[in-house]
């Protein structure tokens, strides 16, 4: 196991299924850099679905149409075990954010750990970190 981990902050959501969005709990204090609700969807653009067949995204667009958060799923070693990179900006400065995603087998949960302003620079190293920090996270939050 890996004994380093940068700072992350963790979201737990629960499926509603009547809506087919996943809903944030409460946390004491919020972290609004991830929406309240996260929907799963297949992959439909060409230039993600290489990658991950499945993306996650939020409600809220831009004023340009995008949406705010959208992030393709990347398979990792484990099963139900995702990540991949949100976009921000940061004093003008544009930020990739490393997050990693966990769903329940059931699916009634999803784990959502956020790397603020910490990525790798490519998918193949973003995997290769994920993967060994995975078994970290397993153990700390008994997941």
């Amino acid at each position: 196991m890996s004994s380093i981990i940068p700072n992350y902050h963790l979201s737990v959501f629960n499926n509603n299924v009547q809506t087919g969005y996943y809903e944030k709990q409460p946390e004491m204090i919020p972290f609004m850099k991830v929406p309240f609700e996260l929907k799963v969807e297949a992959t439909q653009r060409t230039d993600i679905r290489s990658y991950a067949d499945k993306l996650i995204r939020g409600r809220e667009k831009t004023k340009n149409g995008n949406w705010k958060f959208y992030n393709g799923l990347l398979k990792t070693s484990f099963p139900n075990w995702y990540c991949g990179n949100v976009c921000d900006y940061y004093r003008g400065q544009k930020k990739n954010n490393l997050v990693i995603f966990h769903f329940t087998p059931d699916n009634s949960t999803l784990y959502l750990f956020y790397f603020t302003g910490y990525d790798k620079n490519s998918v193949e190293l973003r995997l290769r970190f994920v993967n060994g920090i995975i078994p970290n996270f397993k153990y700390l939050h008994g997941l």
